[in-house]
């Protein structure tokens, strides 16, 4: 007979908030096996030749559900709180290389034993993130992942419910963000034929350095909540691709774990209202081999996300702002009176409002590299900031992340790459998902792009391998795309290989 059990949770149960409850269905299995399924997420269908399952541990991410005979009520046990625990030092593995499963007893005899489960979405939608995500076992391939949007399902579905949002989500009512990816497909080919395609150079010279292909990762903050190898995975692949990474100053990772990864980096920039907190970011940064200064000025607030401030974002214990932690106190201490986005909440007691085009000469004069301004959206900003002496800019709306009605980045491209183009690099970032994206932005004046949820996918999918299968599948369709447009040089392409599309 198929029957069901229900386990009721509390506030204090790391796989649910307080009210949700987790549906176990029993039916028949094999025994002999134990498996661990990701947290945060409702257990669809758990199987057993005898009877009940009960969770019995979650641990790096992973809920351990025990199958017994004994008939007794399924339960469920609270995830350790040692770090120890989380970071794997205790415990027996089980199962595939990569997977570490936690024998414990808590309060009587628990023990693993077998499980089978399928999982469905029914995540934590409240609270902070409760555990780090372990990477994927060898079962789990990414050739399966056949482009960038079958990635962010496949993240969606491993990721903890605020954790996802927090990546995935923008301000306001999320136009601007979805407006970034819809804005490419106003945009179409002019493609040449018969023309020799058999080799194509995908090369460009980005601040004097020639990177294989067109794509560089911009900086996203904590990613450790994605993999637990976080920004260390991120610059092993890029280096591996031959690209550069741009570190935030939100990381997960310290500038200097990153540095001794040998990665091509720049570092990303918020000015503090502690300038000698500022001063000290930049110094080392300097310091650890960081080509290139990214100061972000679209961020004199942070942009009001809906989505965090329902989950009351708060990055998991062990995950913080790695850089800052040891001067600000992290986000754990910054939440606000209301509960909502610690973030947010960090953003308006630390970070400055009032910086000014005088506060970019004093960066360029401390840091004495290369400046790069992420967040100009208009032809006069960018004139002022080539006269200013700034080395590049970043045509970009934070992902759709500040204001809610900024324009597509693609759409704003031309204004500042027709203004400024011959006078300092020209990036862009937002919304690039394809190769056809990245020929696109080349047409209408970009060096290069920037991507940052598309990592962030990879990151969650396979940690270091999964940003290089992005890489990959980027670098393998903009070649593609170049041939399939007759194009055998990216330094070659101009705004004729493109034109608006009919309305």
């Amino acid at each position: 007979m198929r029957g069901t059990h229900d386990i009721p949770t509390n506030a204090s149960n790391a796989h649910a908030p307080a009210g949700r409850r987790l549906h176990v269905p029993r039916g028949t299995a094999e025994r002999g096996r134990s498996v661990a399924c990701p947290i945060g997420r409702r257990i669809d269908r758990v199987t057993s030749s005898t009877g009940s399952a009960r969770v019995v541990a979650i641990h790096i991410g992973r809920v351990i559900v025990d199958m017994e005979g004994s008939g007794q009520p399924v339960h469920d046990v609270p995830m350790p709180a040692s770090p120890a625990l989380r970071r794997g030092a205790v415990g027996a593995s089980h199962g595939s290389p990569g997977s570490t499963e936690l024998n414990i007893t808590s309060g009587e005899d628990i023990r693993m034993n077998t499980a089978m489960a399928e999982l469905r979405d029914t995540r934590p939608a409240v609270g902070c993130v409760q555990a780090l995500p372990d990477r994927p076992g060898p079962d789990q391939p990414l050739a399966g992942l056949a482009c960038i949007n079958d990635m962010a399902a496949e993240a969606e579905a491993r990721l903890p419910k605020a954790a996802f949002d927090y990546y995935a989500g923008g301000s306001g009512t999320e136009w601007t963000l979805a407006e970034n990816e819809r804005a490419f497909r106003r945009w179409v080919f002019r493609r040449r034929v018969l023309v020799d395609v058999s080799e194509v150079d995908t090369a460009v010279t980005v601040l004097g350095r020639r990177l294989a292909f067109p794509v560089l990762l911009a900086p996203v903050a904590l990613q450790r909540m994605a993999h637990r190898d976080g920004e260390l995975a991120t610059a092993r692949a890029a280096a591996a691709a031959g690209t550069t990474m741009i570190l935030s100053t939100l990381s997960s990772t310290t500038i200097e774990d990153v540095a001794d990864t040998g990665v091509d980096r720049w570092f990303q920039l918020y000015v503090h209202k502690d300038r000698g907190l500022t001063a000290e970011l930049i110094d080392r940064a300097v310091a650890g081999g960081y080509r290139a200064l990214v100061l972000t000025v679209d961020t004199p607030q942070l942009g009001r996300r809906d989505r965090d401030e329902r989950n009351r974002f708060l990055p998991p214990p062990g995950v913080d702002l790695a850089i800052l932690t040891s001067t600000t106190g992290g986000l754990a201490q910054q939440s606000g009176a209301d509960g909502g986005s610690s973030l947010f909440a960090y953003f308006a007691r630390q970070c400055d409002a009032s910086v000014t085009w005088t506060d970019v000469e004093w960066v360029r004069s401390r840091a004495r590299l290369p400046v790069v301004l992420k967040g100009i959206m208009t032809a006069e900003d960018a004139r002022r900031a080539a006269d200013e002496g700034v080395d590049a800019i970043s045509v970009s709306n934070h992902g759709g992340r500040q204001l809610d009605g900024d324009p597509a980045t693609i759409d704003a491209l031309p204004e500042v790459a027709d203004e400024v183009g011959d006078r300092l690099d020209v990036l862009v970032d937002g919304g690039v998902r394809r190769g056809t994206d990245v020929l696109c932005a080349l047409a209408l004046g970009a060096r290069a792009v920037l991507i940052g949820r598309p990592q962030l996918w990879g990151l969650a999918c396979g940690g270091e391998a999964g940003v290089r299968h992005v890489l990959d599948l980027l670098r393998m369709d903009f070649t593609l795309a170049m041939r399939l447009a007759g194009v055998t040089s990216a330094d070659a392409v101009d705004r004729s290989l493109v034109r608006r599309a009919a309305l």
